[in-house]
């Protein structure tokens, strides 16, 4: 009697740690979303304080191309803005995911919907933020 109640405590045991790992991989993944959006805006937001500027047509239509993040960098080189996204390669696929994610913005979304009307640079700290809060809300964080 006393294995089949240690069987069952085990059953019981690996259904809630693979519960566990489930969601925590789960919510750690948003988290890194959120996160590498979150790292991407404080860079933006340090070339807007630079005076750095970007038309709304040409930001937009780098994003429907999904080569807005390559732009970036070679427009804002390092060297000379110190903008820094060597931290989006390190995530796998996170540069994918993120230009996909500029891309769905800049095909349905207007840019007044956005509250921007200058600076493309602004149009993409808006559509990372719009993104963060889309994933608060559908993962509940």
């Amino acid at each position: 009697m006393g294995s089949v109640n240690c069987l069952l405590l085990d059953s019981q045991i690996r259904e809630n740690l693979l519960a566990t790992w489930l969601y925590s991989h789960l919510k750690g993944s948003i988290m890194v979303k959120i996160n590498l959006l979150t790292y991407l805006t404080f860079n933006l937001n340090m070339l807007v304080d630079k005076g750095k500027r970007m038309s709304l047509v040409e930001t937009k239509h780098l994003c429907e191309q999904r080569t807005i993040l390559r732009e970036l960098q070679e427009r804002f080189p390092f060297s000379e803005t110190n903008l820094d996204l060597s931290l989006l390669r390190l995530q796998p696929d996170a540069e994918v995911e993120i230009e996909n994610i500029f891309y769905d913005m800049a095909i349905s979304l207007k840019d007044s919907d956005m509250c921007v009307e200058n600076n493309g640079l602004c149009l993409l700290i808006a559509y990372a933020q719009e993104q963060i809060q889309r994933e608060a809300k559908n993962h509940n964080i």
